[in-house]
């Protein structure tokens, strides 16, 4: 009989239970419900007398929870109340638990990737799978069934709102200051009768299976030089330690990032531009105003957040940038990201957006690791670039005036001329490639080309914008003549071809960048749905 054994918790179907429901205010409660349910907090409120953290965690995050116990008796009792809870409490949530013995032959590496092979197994099969749908008539914690209908109020008024302070992000709170936090999209910005648009914005760090691969190299080589036994109570203990602080590192590191952001944002609020170009929503109840970015999810790596249309892609920019400067306490790495951004209308259905930004940051995360290859493959031995530590952070977006339909490739397949050849720059790098003068476009080219197309559409309808800083000035490509009338022909010059926007460019007196320029299209797309931020080389992170 083993003398310990191992217990895996994991919430499957995350997207599905975050997003299923069509409020803003039931999107956030079903996050905080799957962080909490895996949280070492929910184990020590409801079974104190099973869970001791110092003796049964081994790490926690992401959605998934590993634990140990001194026998299985103890570890299936376990089981069973977590999983009764959440049939009784959490309809329609998903947890899948395994517990297997711990080989004292196999190193504690070995032994967790044999228990997570055993999970995706029981979750392959689809069985024991600890979850149960509603009937659309009991009261849960759930607050609506699984069609969506109102079953009610919810049972226990004074555990959910006991759950939602325990999850509260208080760091997020202080960094907006006296805004408050809305739960409701329409209240994020906009103006009534305008094209109110919202930016779903998914973040996801970059190579962080390498990185959690050369932490077992780096865990080997301190047993090693510590004379640790493989396989020994004293590896374990190390490998739970290092495990421990690598993951917790991530969490802290990505969610400063976020907290910079919103102070770059809250800065931009009262000192800057966005405080004349938004019009921001005033709490009733509170008289407080709404601040215009609402976070989803936070879970490692793994990030997902809201804000008024016009501002979704300055502000992934400005998090990966701020992440960027960000090295983990244990690996000593520093991170890169991409971000996918789907801007789409206030009404559209939340689950679809989610979903086209997810694929947006897949797609700017597989573009990115191409041009490092294709980057690597022209080192010469007399000249080498320098690739910043930790890959290369990009941006990748869409913006839906209608009813998306298909899937991102689809959704491209529009912006080509013929074939594989198109005139759609992104995804856009961020990180800068130090020694090689690249044949894409960075993020910031396209940025002074959209803030030269704004500048120049207001001067042609003579309207009084927020004045410019001789700063921002400078970083415009050109100041130009060029009016609003002329911007739906020039669109359709570039989706004739490369021939009918060369003729269009030299018959309108067009500057010279915009023939065959790919960030043209984008720029001319994303006019009337990007407000600049502040593009200061320092952040909070600096001071």
């Amino acid at each position: 009989m083993a003398d310990k054994y191992l217990m895996i918790l994991e919430v499957s179907q995350k997207q599905a239970y975050i997003f299923g429901e069509k409020k803003l205010q039931k999107n956030i409660w079903a996050s905080d419900t799957i962080a909490y349910v895996t949280d070492p907090r929910f184990f020590k409120r409801e079974f104190p007398d099973l869970f001791e953290e110092k003796e049964n965690l081994i790490y926690s995050g992401g959605g998934h929870t590993i634990l140990m116990f001194p026998d299985r008796e103890k570890a299936e009792t376990f089981a069973r109340k977590v999983s009764k809870h959440v049939l009784d409490q959490l309809p329609g949530l998903e947890l899948f638990i395994k517990i297997q013995a711990y080989e004292d032959t196999m190193s504690p590496e070995k032994n967790i990737s044999e228990l997570r092979k055993a999970l995706e197994y029981k979750k392959s099969l689809r069985k024991a799978s600890f979850y149960q749908s509603t009937f659309g008539i009991e009261k849960s914690l759930r607050l609506t069934s699984v069609s969506g209908k109102e079953t009610g109020k919810v049972s226990d008024d004074s555990y959910r709102k006991e759950i939602s302070e325990i999850m509260e992000d208080k760091q997020a709170v202080k960094a907006i200051g006296d805004y408050l936090f809305s739960n409701e999209l329409n209240k994020l910005g906009g103006t009534k009768g305008d094209n109110n648009f919202i930016a779903v914005v998914h973040i996801d760090g970059n190579q962080m299976g390498a990185r959690v691969y050369d932490l077992k190299e780096q865990i080997k080589k301190e047993c090693e030089e510590k004379k640790i036994e493989p396989a020994s109570p004293e590896e374990l203990e190390l490998w739970k330690q290092r495990k421990k602080e690598f993951s917790d590192s991530i969490d802290h590191d990505f969610k400063e990032a976020f907290y910079e952001m919103l102070g770059i944002v809250r800065e931009e609020l009262e000192n800057g531009k966005l405080k004349d170009r938004l019009t921001l929503s005033t709490d009733k109840e509170t008289g407080r105003t709404i601040f215009p970015v609402r976070k989803i999810i936070t879970a490692g790596d793994d990030i997902c957040f809201i804000t008024e249309g016009r501002i979704g892609i300055e502000c992934a920019v400005h998090y990966i940038r701020c992440l960027e400067k960000k090295r983990n306490s244990v690996d000593k790495k520093p991170y890169a990201a991409c971000a996918g951004i789907a801007i789409v209308h206030q009404k559209y259905p939340f689950y679809r957006a989610y979903d086209m930004a997810e694929q947006l940051c897949s797609h700017a995360k597989q573009m990115m690791a191409r041009r490092i290859e294709d980057i690597n493959k022209k080192l010469i031995s007399d000249k080498e670039y320098e690739i910043k530590e930790g890959g290369l952070s990009a941006v990748d977006w869409h913006i839906e005036y209608g009813e998306m339909s298909g899937d991102l490739e689809e959704v491209r397949s529009k912006y080509n001329w013929s074939g594989t050849e198109g005139f759609c720059g992104r995804p856009y790098q961020i990180t800068p490639v130090r020694g090689y003068i690249s044949q894409y476009a960075s993020y910031e080219q396209f940025r002074r080309l959209v803030l030269s197309l704004q500048t120049a559409v207001a001067q042609d309808q003579k309207q009084s914008t927020v004045p410019m800083t001789r700063k921002e000035k400078r970083e415009q490509v050109q100041t130009f003549d060029f009016a609003r009338s002329k911007m739906k022909s020039l669109r359709n010059a570039i989706k004739a071809g490369p021939k009918e926007l060369e003729r269009y460019c030299r018959i309108n007196l067009l500057p010279a960048e915009f023939n065959g320029s790919k960030e043209l299209f984008d720029a001319l797309e994303a006019v009337d749905v990007f407000i600049p931020l502040e593009n200061r080389k320092r952040t909070r992170t600096d001071e």
